[in-house]
Formats: structure tokens, C-alpha cells, sequence
């Protein structure tokens, strides 16, 4: 929704989606699967922190995350 706010929040918006884009197209590293942070999955804390990201584009802009977000946790076997 250009013109609804401020050209650097907008910048920072588009760093933002490019990071996660980024971090997106890599494969999740295995090593990290199973792994556990001060009580926190890094599978979990991987996903909750592209949620975050996602929620935030969309209430800001009112955009969808990408449709192939979803490419990532099917990296995961079940029961990982």
C-alpha cells in the first residue's frame, strides 16, 4: 500500500522480505534439528521468527508471505 507510510519504513520493509528470502531458499541446517536453546526448538524458533516477519509485512502492507514459504518445514521428517 504505497503512500501509507514513510519511504524508510518501507526500505526497511524491503531489507526485511529480502533477508527472509534469503534465509528461506537455504536449507534448514541439520545439525541444528533436535537442537534445544534455553528451552527453545531451533526448528520452532526458525519458524516463529518468519512468522513474526510475515505478521509484520502484513500488517503493515497488507501483503501475504511468499507462496512458497511453506517449502522449508517440508524439509523436516515428521516426528523431527
Amino acid at each position: 500500500m504505497p503512500g501509507r507510510i514513510s519511504p524508510l519504513l518501507e526500505e526497511k520493509l524491503d531489507a526485511l522480505a529480502q533477508a527472509m528470502a534469503e534465509h528461506m531458499a537455504r536449507p534448514f541446517p541439520s545439525g541444528f534439528r533436535g537442537l534445544d536453546g534455553r528451552g527453545q526448538d531451533m526448528v520452532l524458533l526458525d519458524a516463529d521468527i518468519y512468522g513474526y516477519a510475515a505478521v509484520v509485512a502484513y500488517v503493515v502492507r497488507g501483503t501475504a508471505p511468499p507462496a512458497g514459504s511453506a517449502a522449508r518445514r517440508k524439509e523436516v521428517p515428521p516426528g523431527d
